[in-house]
């Protein structure tokens, strides 16, 4: 074994918890990026597969019922592959047991003479329905699941007053709703109170009164440059039918939903290692060009006794290595692990058709690399800077980086009078400024690190928290399959137990401005709402106009909307008999929404505007929002579903829990990024203390040999330390914050900024703990360093700073 090599062990030997700590950084980097970016992969694969082996469309479109001979001329279209024609109706679903259960539905029909072309299904258990008339249907899997359905059991269908019993034959999956969303105004996935069913077209035309109909169309196409040219053709087609806008798919809700968790993963993939590794790298280079700095005496002895620029240059290059090579392997271990974990349990919550879990060989070989080559990148320069050094200038003390006089002594007054042991904490914060700023640097990115990984979660939480706990205030709500009168809110309101009720009245609208148009729901609810309040962007209530409506941040920047604009709307052509009627209004304010397309006008209003197009009541209303006494929410719940026409009841508390149930992807998520970044934190404190400490024997032993006790030495050295963590933490806030606009800003692209509009929002209580965490951690990582100074020789440390 060679003289370096011996030199090189007993080095890592007498740093090895700072070696260990670092080592650990790049394992984190190396397998959070190989975790993330596999399970991106994974995620990919599986939506991608799932689409291309059932056949995903590619575009879409709905209108007003027409023959089914209407699919066989898009067929005709030149670069349309396949074409899908089918009859979807909305139905109320009732559960039969103990307690009666109601909820919305989609009923779709599939046909029973050849397979399904477009949007195919995979049967997870079951079978096809027995024949062409048979009432038995194919429940989704997501709403089969959560309701504890299985083949074999029954449900009620009611349409138009009729209650229908239906067998379920199977459970599906399908490409269209590996997300079950109900529309682009209802995203969030709610299993609880909406099911999509599929059943044979010779059941669904007949119960609906539309035998032999469709009213919508789905397609794949063989020629993507042509969508365009397709999209036209489909609407000229569908223009006697009223049809609406087709829809490509990538505006596809479930999908845009999916497109919005890859984006996500792509982000976090690349910017969390990237920051991993950085800081990493960091400490990599202040350990070694300290430890560089500690061994000018060694680097002088070796250059005196021969050894050239390149062997030293590898010497000091080895320690990184061997933490790169460690490192990157322990971390390609680890995250192949994680990735397959992650992509089972994320998959778990969604009903992807098609899993695909594999490792990937070439992310596994960059990730290693990429750890390697940050380490042996950040222990360059100080190698080269050993390298460089002649015996002479190496074996010579180096000169002062500063003279006697520092700022504090010009600028704090009567600092000078101030007792020696507090001065000098205070002057070494000025006199070393590369070790000074080393050290904030890496602790303000310690705390940027804490603050991002919980802010994400907090702002989540305030999206959350926004829609149902400030805006909706209601305890439980109930909404109608057809328009009830107004009056049925003043019956309710008489119930026990009820204490306020408010009638809403939702309806589906087609916005136009000039030539931009979008989809949205206007609802019409009542000034000075107990029930539902809308806010602006910063948090200001906003009051429903007497004329004009309010809408949403995402609507507004669809149509480049203005306070004062005129918009037009008019309820969609398939909702309507005829030919529908346009309105208009002012544009009277604006609301913030995290989720969601609405726009908002006085109730009275809207009934005037669509009382002839829907044909409404007096006072029609189709949704009624209730405060009621928690004693009183079960007997409550049983009597909204007895009430004419009434569908599903959602209890907020009830949606609030499985809201947070549905979110623990996330928040399992966030909190592995929290460990991580604590655990960075850790290591980089406890290599940034631990070497300011000990890189200062020769100091402390000066200081004992002038008679400062071992407890002063201590106290001002601690005091040191804590002063750059507080710095550190003061720096490193507002940069945990600015990370976090930049990976949501990141992370959302514009179409699914269409669905999710989310504000950066950190709570006092993570910018306290973030900076109580380093501080205790930077107080924790000395006690090592510090006790290794009461073990100092004093006459061998005093020899050596002679020498």
């Amino acid at each position: 074994m060679s003289a370096l090599t011996r030199k090189l062990i007993r080095d890592m030997g007498r740093t090895g918890w700072q070696y260990l700590s670092v080592t650990l950084l790049v394992v984190i980097g190396v397998a959070w990026f190989g975790t993330a970016y596999m399970s991106y992969k994974n995620l990919e694969l599986s939506y991608q597969g799932s689409y291309d082996r059932l056949h995903f469309e590619d575009m879409g479109v709905w209108f007003h019922a027409g023959p089914k001979r209407i699919a066989d001329r898009m067929r005709a279209i030149p670069g349309v592959s396949a074409v899908e024609g089918r009859l979807v109706e909305d139905v109320a679903i009732e559960l039969p047991g103990p307690r009666t259960r109601k909820m919305v539905g989609h009923m779709i029909s599939i046909p029973m003479v050849r397979d399904v072309t477009v949007n195919q299904l995979q049967i997870v258990s079951g079978r096809m329905p027995r024949h062409r008339t048979a009432r038995e249907v194919l429940l989704q899997h997501a709403f089969a699941d959560y309701h504890k359905l299985e083949p074999g059991d029954t449900l009620e269908v009611n349409r138009m007053g009729t209650k229908i019993r239906f067998a379920i034959a199977g459970i599906v999956k399908s490409p269209e709703y590996i997300y079950v969303v109900q529309s682009k105004q209802q995203i969030f996935p709610m299993p609880d109170t909406f099911g999509v069913m599929f059943v044979s077209e010779d059941v669904l035309g007949p119960l609906v009164g539309k035998s032999g109909l469709i009213n919508e169309i789905r397609l794949t196409i063989s020629e993507k440059a042509k969508t365009d040219l397709i999209r036209q053709e489909v609407k000229q087609i569908l223009r006697p039918y009223r049809s609406e806008e087709p829809v490509l798919r990538k505006d596809q809700p479930s999908h845009q939903l999916l497109q919005q968790d890859l984006q996500g993963f792509q982000v976090y993939a690349f910017a969390f290692p990237i920051l991993f590794l950085s800081v990493a790298g960091v400490t990599i280079y202040t350990l070694l060009l300290r430890l560089i700095h500690m061994q000018r005496g060694n680097i002088g002895l070796l250059r005196a006794l021969g050894y050239t620029t390149g062997q030293v240059v590898r010497h000091y290059l080895g320690p990184s290595l061997i933490v790169g090579i460690v490192g990157g392997l322990l971390g390609d271990w680890l995250g192949l692990a994680l990735a397959a974990w992650m992509t089972h349990f994320y998959l778990s919550y969604i009903a992807v058709p098609f899993m695909v879990v594999r490792p990937h060989p070439s992310i596994l070989i960059a990730g290693f690399l990429v750890g390697l080559i940050s380490c042996l990148v950040a222990a360059w320069l100080p190698a080269r800077e050993a390298a460089r050094m002649g015996p002479a200038e190496a074996l010579r003390p180096p000169a002062p980086e500063f003279g006697r006089a520092i700022p504090l002594d010009r600028i704090v007054p009567g600092f000078g009078q101030m007792r020696l042991l507090w001065r000098i904490p205070f002057r070494n914060l000025f006199r070393h400024p590369r070790r000074t700023v080393s050290t904030l640097v890496g602790i303000a990115m310690s705390v940027a690190l804490v603050v991002l990984a919980r802010g994400l979660l907090d702002s989540f939480d305030v999206a959350l928290n926004r829609i149902y706990r400030e805006a909706m205030e209601s305890d439980m709500t109930v909404s109608f399959f057809e328009y009830q009168s107004a009056g049925v809110a003043a019956r309710v309101r008489a119930w026990p137990g009820v204490s306020w009720t408010e009638p809403f009245l939702h309806v589906p609208v087609d916005f136009r401005k000039g030539d931009k148009s979008y989809s949205a729901l206007l609802t019409g609810m009542m000034r000075g709402s107990r029930l539902y309040r809308l806010k602006d962007e910063d948090g200001i209530r906003v009051q429903v106009p007497e004329d004009g409506i309010v809408v949403g941040q995402i609507i507004r920047r669809r149509l480049d909307l203005h306070v004062g604009d005129t918009v037009q709307f008019s309820i969609p052509s398939r909702k309507a008999d005829e030919t529908p009627r346009m309105h208009s209004a002012r544009i009277a304010g604006f609301v913030w929404e995290p989720m969601g397309t609405v726009a908002y006008a006085r109730i009275e209003r809207v009934r005037q505007w669509f009382r002839e197009d829907l044909e409404l009541p007096p006072s029609a209303i189709n949704d009624l929002r209730l405060r009621a006494d928690p004693s009183y929410q079960d007997l409550l719940k049983s009597w909204l579903l007895d009430l004419p026409r009434a569908g599903a009841v959602e209890v907020m508390s009830d949606v609030w829990k499985m809201l947070r149930d549905m979110t623990a992807l996330t928040r399992n998520f966030v909190n592995i990024m929290l460990a991580c970044a604590a655990t960075i934190a850790f290591c980089i404190v406890f290599t940034m203390v631990t070497v300011n400490v000990l890189e200062r024997r020769n100091e402390i032993a000066t200081l004992r040999t002038l008679g400062v006790s071992r407890g002063e030495i201590t106290g001002m050295l601690v005091l040191e330390n804590l002063m750059s963590a507080t710095i550190g933490c003061i720096v490193g806030l507002p940069v945990g914050r600015a990370l976090i606009e930049g990976l949501i800003h990141a992370s959302t692209t514009q179409e699914q900024a269409e669905m999710f509009s989310f504000q950066v929002a950190i709570y006092p209580t993570t910018y306290i703990f973030a900076a109580l965490t380093i501080l205790a951690v930077a107080m924790v990582s000395q006690i090592p360093a510090l006790q290794s100074i009461q073990r100092v020789n004093l006459a061998q440390a005093t020899k050596e700073r002679a020498t």
